[in-house]
């Protein structure tokens, strides 16, 4: 073999046992922590319900939702044993990232307060400029439509997955 040859396949095996090791690292690190960062998550959804109707004393089991777009699960949020409201999960995705919620629906369909449970988007611009004006707003059924904010792709994700869920409520209950 030619000098040059025998130089170029020793940095194509070096940097293909390099990529190797990584890899099996990377995995086993991603094994060794999936049951923690399942449980983080499921901790942040807990605290969510939590969030989105803090004087519930207990959240019923979550029912998975399927064929919708966004809406995954919800539960019942019951108070001295009285239903106050469901707490929908809902994830969605768009050009510049992901983002899970919780939305709390209740009476005849009205919207609660909404919850970030993450995201993948810049963050500070949607919270402070649409979610905190809204969830502390006095009409929420029109303040969902009526918050402006510089981040309008997130904005308008959570208001989609916001009335997917408000319409699997009122399917459940009945009501138009």
């Amino acid at each position: 073999m030619k000098d040059n040859t025998k130089k170029y396949l020793k940095v194509s095996i070096t940097l293909a046992s390099i990529c190797s090791v990584s890899a099996l690292l990377i995995g086993l690190v991603n094994y060794l922590t999936a049951d923690t960062i399942k449980a983080n998550e499921e901790a942040a959804v807990w605290e969510g319900l939590r969030n989105v109707y803090p004087t519930a004393d207990k959240f019923g089991d979550k029912v998975a939702v399927s064929d919708k777009t966004y809406v995954v699960s919800y539960w019942v949020a019951s108070q001295n044993e009285k239903e106050i409201g469901y707490v929908f999960r809902a994830s969605g995705t768009n050009s510049y990232g992901s983002i899970t919620i919780l939305v709390g629906i209740a009476g005849t369909g009205s919207f609660g307060t909404i919850y970030l449970v993450s995201s993948t988007e810049t963050k500070n611009d949607f919270v402070a400029g649409y979610l905190t004006p809204y969830n502390e707003g006095t009409s929420k059924d029109t303040d969902i439509d009526s918050v402006k904010c510089g981040a309008t792709y997130a904005a308008t994700l959570i208001k989609n997955m916001a009335y997917e869920a408000q319409s699997i409520y009122k399917s459940e209950k009945g009501a138009k």
